[in-house]
């Protein structure tokens, strides 16, 4: 197996939450992008195991994470408890290039766009599943619509989920996603796929002939 080509029965190993359904959008959204040069971007990483399936089907493109990991004080909601170790030895296990990771420990609602694009520049694929209380979700929201390239594919986690209503409340909410033309084109296991309306077309077929 290529190491950086993971498939699902590998990536099933690491600790964390990607159902197979979301593993074969993000391989085939992250394979497929228009321009592959530009970056991606996590919240709330945990052990990598989402990552992996983002960092490996991406190329050679730069992957900027954002996880508090050890400051778990600040995890109000208790909705993950990553580890920064952990995360970096499953990276390498994978053979995923260190140099193209970028970490960002803070609360995703400390990080501004400027800090991302000086990074790593616009994102092409930005998966939100850090805290899922409504003032972290909107905020998450509103950092994914300041660093999106034109074709942008904005992932959020657990937005049809019962245990998480604040997540849904937020996403459908806001008019954030759709006053900077954002809709929803696709619903994985517990996720749901948000692309510019001129996008939608394209990103269905890919996912369709999957």
């Amino acid at each position: 197996m290529n190491p950086k080509t993971p498939s699902y029965r590998a990536i099933k190993k690491v600790s964390g939450w990607l159902g197979f359904v979301d593993y074969e959008i993000f391989k085939t959204l992250n394979s497929n992008c228009i321009s592959n040069e530009q970056a991606a971007l996590e919240i709330g990483v945990h052990h990598g195991k989402s990552i992996l399936a983002i960092a490996g089907f991406s190329g050679e493109a730069k992957i900027y994470v954002i996880d508090i990991f050890g400051d778990q004080e600040k995890n109000i909601d208790n909705s993950g408890s990553g580890d920064r170790d952990i995360f970096l030895k499953n990276m390498q296990k994978f053979g995923i290039d260190a140099e193209r990771i970028v970490i960002d420990q803070r609360m995703s609602s400390e990080v501004g766009s400027q800090d991302v694009k000086d990074a790593v520049g616009l994102i092409r694929f930005f998966h939100i599943d850090g805290g899922h209380h409504s003032d972290a979700v909107t905020s998450d929201i509103k950092l994914a619509c300041a660093v999106a390239a034109d074709e942008c594919v904005i992932a959020i986690d657990d937005m049809f989920r019962p245990e998480w209503p604040e997540v849904s409340s937020a996403a459908f909410g806001s008019t954030t996603l759709t006053d900077n033309g954002f809709v929803l084109f696709a619903i994985g296991f517990n996720k749901g796929y948000w692309c510019r309306k001129e996008h939608v077309e394209y990103n269905q077929k890919l996912l369709k002939e999957n």
